[in-house]
């Protein structure tokens, strides 16, 4: 009798220290909670005695969502002249360009000498390079030699449907 004693004392003791410890820790999240709800009325609070400003936040964050809409709809000009110029070597200059042509842009480079020329050439058939751009091709429509000794190259950059807008 005493040998079932002893299990189940131990048995009572176990479920007694976690009974314990589960109000204990009860306890301590009811606390927590009511931190939180005190904190939450507090906010409250100050923001209805702030409604001025929380009219003019309102109307400030509704002017920001508009103007960003408004600049999503617009072509990206921008990020295509960093993308062509980012193409181009270092000695070549970007002479014009023109976006007036549908998933297309035009542009005239000024290429001081025929190394560079050969740069250039190399720089745009690198397809990896390419893959980073917007542009699904790059080809160039002539190459002439001016009066100062530089070449001006014509070259047309298709960008990519999902790119452009």
């Amino acid at each position: 009798m005493i040998g079932l004693m002893v299990p189940f004392a131990g048995f009572v003791i176990y479920f007694i220290s976690i009974s314990i410890y589960v109000v204990v820790k009860l306890y301590l999240v009811n606390n927590e909670i009511k931190n939180v709800e005190r904190q939450t009325e507090n906010v409250s609070r100050e923001i209805t005695a702030n409604n001025d400003l929380l009219k003019k936040f309102i109307l400030s964050k509704h002017v920001l969502v508009k103007i960003e809409s408004l600049n999503k709809t617009r072509f990206p000009y921008k990020e295509y002249l960093d993308k062509m110029i980012s193409l181009l070597p270092p000695s070549v200059v970007l002479k014009n360009v023109d976006f007036s042509k549908k998933n297309w842009i035009a542009a005239t480079v000024s290429v001081p000498s025929l190394v560079s020329l050969k740069t250039l050439e190399e720089s745009l058939s690198d397809s990896d390079l390419l893959a980073t751009t917007p542009f699904v091709s790059i080809f160039s429509e002539g190459v002439n030699r001016d009066k100062s000794g530089l070449y001006s190259v014509n070259l047309q950059f298709e960008i990519n449907n999902n790119a452009g807008k």
